[in-house]
């Protein structure tokens, strides 16, 4: 998601946020209106950088990995209201990531390449 809110979300964050308070559950549209979209594109570098950070950690190896995950889940699962009906679409991506949470990591991302 960091390469698509880097090149679809930042260039028109405001709009981008407008359109999400429009889908956003009853009730709780009022906070992507009133708190994220005045401060629209330094709440998108924010969440930029906050998936930059989960998938590095997720590219590491042992606990930093899970904590990755947990990060990435509790992220897919936040963002339920405030996507509506998209947020189908992530149902999938969280089974995934629970059941990566079942794994152990004693390799990072470059070793399992290599191997």
């Amino acid at each position: 998601m960091a390469g698509y809110n880097a090149a679809v979300t930042l260039p028109g964050a405001e709009d981008a946020y407008q359109g999400l308070a429009d889908i956003t559950w009853p009730g709780l549209d009022w906070i992507v209106s009133n708190i994220v979209q005045p401060v629209a594109i330094p709440f998108t570098i924010a969440l930029i950088t906050w998936e930059i950070g989960i998938a590095a950690v997720v590219s590491s190896k042992g606990i930093p990995v899970r904590i990755g995950l947990l990060a990435a889940l509790v992220q897919a699962i936040a963002l339920a209201p405030f996507l509506g009906w998209y947020e189908l679409a992530n149902i999938p991506l969280a089974i995934w990531i629970w059941l990566l949470l079942q794994r152990n990591y004693d390799r990072n991302v470059l070793d399992m390449i290599r191997h």
